[in-house]
């Protein structure tokens, strides 16, 4: 919405893609570190995806991309979710 391009605007494919084949083990590890870090953020936020972007310092839209991206709407409560996990 602003004048500026910033990270959140990016596709997750691309700040996601390892810039070669020989560490995919690097990879592995961040993803998980990002999916225990957001689905703790969300619950500590009492399913408030909201309030969890906040502490997380992102973007509300950014987080609902993660979440798809990093397959975590099982591992959220529906239930106690706020916002569009269709």
């Amino acid at each position: 919405s602003g004048e500026w391009i910033e990270v959140e605007d990016l596709p997750e494919d691309l700040l996601e893609t390892p810039p070669s084949t020989e560490l995919p083990a690097f990879h592995d590890v961040v993803r998980d570190a990002k999916r225990r870090q957001i689905v703790d953020a969300i619950q500590r936020a009492n399913g408030n995806v909201s309030e969890a972007a906040r502490v997380l310092g992102l973007h509300p839209n950014y987080l609902h991309r993660l979440v798809t991206r990093l397959g975590l709407r099982d591992s959220i409560r529906p239930d106690r979710v706020t916002g569009h996990f269709g």
